[in-house]
């Protein structure tokens, strides 16, 4: 199921994703127009497809967002999915 989430990537929104010591670490870039912080949202799903995290967080007013989210995720492979606007952009992460 997880092939449907292929890593996707934009010039628009960037998403980076990487798992650490029970800290998953969450950072881009999105591309805009304006200048004021906006709230961004990225969802987790496991490799079967199912929503395991909702994250929100805000940008900065440049679009650069980095978060560190700690939670405890078992073992597998796992996809974050950024939608900004109409761009979808995801990115992989594995847990030992």
């Amino acid at each position: 199921m997880i092939e449907k989430y292929l890593p996707t990537r934009s010039r628009s929104a960037v998403v980076e994703v990487q798992y650490s010591d029970n800290g998953l670490v969450v950072s881009g870039a999105v591309q805009k127009t304006i200048a004021f912080r906006e709230d961004l949202f990225v969802d987790v799903f496991d490799q079967r497809g199912t929503l395991i995290e909702s994250i929100i967080l805000k940008d900065n007013s440049s679009g650069l967002f980095n978060e560190i989210i700690t939670r405890p995720f078992d073992s597998g492979v796992y996809v974050a999915q950024l939608q900004y606007h109409d761009v979808i952009v995801t990115d992989f992460f594995t847990v030992r």
